[in-house]
């Protein structure tokens, strides 16, 4: 800030082991920082990346994946059940068919990046929009917080 103090901020994150130490709070102190421990595997309920890209993209690579299986004898290929050690996949092949299916989501998901970056903020509750929109702010409630907090404006 212009006064030279810190703007208070807030960081969700996973409730692990690490991120409760004495020194790891300490830091987060130093730069104004409160943390917010969530629920086991409850990040992606108020992580805009979690939520967004980390579950298109996994949504992505399942969609991908079924598609291949379900083709010809692919699934007893992948899990090396053909009855011929030749025609079970390799574990490099499999390597090769994931990396493939996660380039293919990826591309997928970058088609419109704004719009992409936007909703994985809109879906958790922390979007903020212009500054000079209070219809922004009011959008705005990340699950720990209270749902009657004003912003100021």
């Amino acid at each position: 800030m212009e006064d030279g103090t810190l703007q208070e901020t807030r960081m969700d994150m996973d409730n692990l082991k690490c991120q409760t130490k004495a020194d790891f709070t300490t830091c987060l102190n130093c730069s104004n920082t409160h943390s917010n421990l969530c629920v086991k595997n409850g990040t992606a309920e108020v992580q805009a990346f979690d939520s967004g890209i980390g579950k298109s993209i996994k949504d992505g690579v399942r969609m991908a994946q079924r598609r291949w299986l379900m083709e010809g004898n692919n699934l007893a290929r992948f899990e090396g059940t053909t009855g011929n050690p030749e025609e079970n996949l390799k574990a490099w092949e499999k390597r090769v068919l994931i990396t493939n299916w996660v380039g293919t989501a990826w591309e997928r998901l970058c088609k419109d990046k704004t719009e992409l970056i936007r909703s994985c903020f809109v879906r958790t509750g922390n979007w903020i929009g212009n500054k000079h929109h209070q219809e922004s702010f009011e959008r705005v409630c990340p699950q720990s917080w209270k749902k009657d907090y004003k912003f100021n404006l």
